[in-house]
């Protein structure tokens, strides 16, 4: 990711094990996104149990029912509910099985709205969990720095080299060989090197 070098583990030569952190990037930006997401998410699911409630007083208690949806004539709600819901029914003010579904309808849909804000926030803070991950680098394995690229302070870019790491249990060398020899060849075979600084052979 890009930013600023907050962290380099040492200098060159500086033996590190395995996990431990290499560089780390400044990610005070995304630890402020994040716990932006987190309070956005705490809202989300407030929303879905609000909407969940809203859809089961729907479902057990509909609106449709309720003598509010109907011109009263200011009577208690007993005398209104007997003496306006018929007469209401028949001026046209509505069909009651049509107003309950289209009720139960939009409840359910601002339940299923509420349900796919947590999801959508919930994918925004994997996001920036997995950025954050991006934030800094691990050793792979027990080695040593071999050459810092980048010093505590540089700003880099995606894909940028910071560091060499470099394994030293094993000696390494990288050669070409010729296709006619690649048959006495294995994979994770060890073979005798000459090292003609020092003369001397080493596996």
């Amino acid at each position: 990711m890009p930013g600023r070098i907050e962290y380099i583990a040492g200098t060159e030569g500086n033996w590190l094990k395995k996990d431990m952190e290499l560089v780390r990037i400044d990610d005070d930006d995304l630890l402020a996104q994040q716990r932006s997401a987190f309070a956005e998410l705490e809202n989300a699911y407030l929303a879905m149990r609000n909407a969940g409630v809203q859809y089961n007083r729907e479902l057990w208690a509909p609106q449709s029912r309720s003598i509010s949806r109907m011109p009263g004539m200011g009577m208690p709600a007993l005398f209104d509910q007997m003496f306006t819901r018929n007469p209401g029914n028949m001026a046209g003010f509505g069909n009651p099985h049509v107003d309950r579904y289209s009720d139960l309808y939009a409840q359910g849909t601002q339940l299923n709205q509420s349900r796919s804000r947590v999801v959508q926030v919930q994918s925004r803070l994997d996001e920036i969990a997995a950025r954050l991950r991006d934030s800094r680098a691990v050793a792979p394995f027990d080695g040593v720095i071999a050459y810092k690229l980048v010093e505590v302070g540089d700003t880099v870019q995606p894909g940028q080299h910071l560091l060499v790491f470099s394994n030293l249990e094993y000696l390494q060398v990288k050669v070409d060989v010729p296709s006619r020899l690649m048959r006495g060849l294995m994979q994770t075979e060890f073979v005798m090197v000459r090292l003609d600084d020092v003369n001397r052979t080493v596996t």
